[in-house]
């Protein structure tokens, strides 16, 4: 009996040692001898970064605004940032005065720096309220919205998004850029 008990401890021993030996062996690093480190933490960088949204009508431009965001990169504590920018507008329906959230609200959820590049991802969604020419039934409401993780250059502008309206058949652009903020 106890002869068994000590097998049973043993053979326990060598199997808690055994899993906490992988265990080790897989959470540290491979090194490839072509290229850095793979698995090194990245250092936490902040960027300013704006974000354009461009509207058309054929060759004519209806609409430009530009929003700048500072965001810092490989960071868990800093990971979200947006912007709501619009206004309450007022209309007729048939209960009498009602209102719509007009305007522009942008997510930025995760930034990571790499070498070369920053990757960003990013919702957009935008609305605005047409009239009818009859003035009596509802406005039209004009919305579109976006999610993407943006693939960037810093200091290099992108198209990361481009759509065309179905009902007005104007185009959409939607352009980013990340620029790394030096102290100096």
């Amino acid at each position: 009996m106890n002869r068994r008990r000590i097998f049973l401890a043993l053979l326990l021993s060598v199997a808690l040692v055994s899993m906490s030996m992988k265990a080790q062996n897989e959470s540290t690093p491979e090194k490839n001898p072509e290229t850095k480190d793979v698995g090194k933490v990245a250092q936490a960088k902040p960027y300013q970064l704006t974000i354009v949204i461009k509207e058309f009508d054929g060759n004519k431009s209806l609409y430009e605004k530009s929003y700048l965001l500072n965001v810092i990169a490989n960071s868990r504590e800093h990971n979200y940032e947006n912007v709501r920018d619009g206004a309450r507008i007022p209309y007729r329906s048939e209960k009498g005065v009602d209102y719509f959230d007009s305007g522009t609200n942008i997510d930025v959820t995760t930034v990571n720096s790499l070498e070369d590049f920053i990757s960003v991802d990013l919702r957009i969604a935008h609305s605005v309220l047409a009239a009818k020419p009859d003035g009596v039934n509802l406005p039209l409401v004009d919305e579109w919205k976006m999610s993407v993780k943006a693939v960037l250059l810093p200091g290099k502008s992108s198209v990361i998004y481009t759509g065309e309206d179905s009902t007005t058949g104007h185009k959409v652009v939607v352009e980013a850029k990340a620029v790394p903020i030096v102290a100096k």
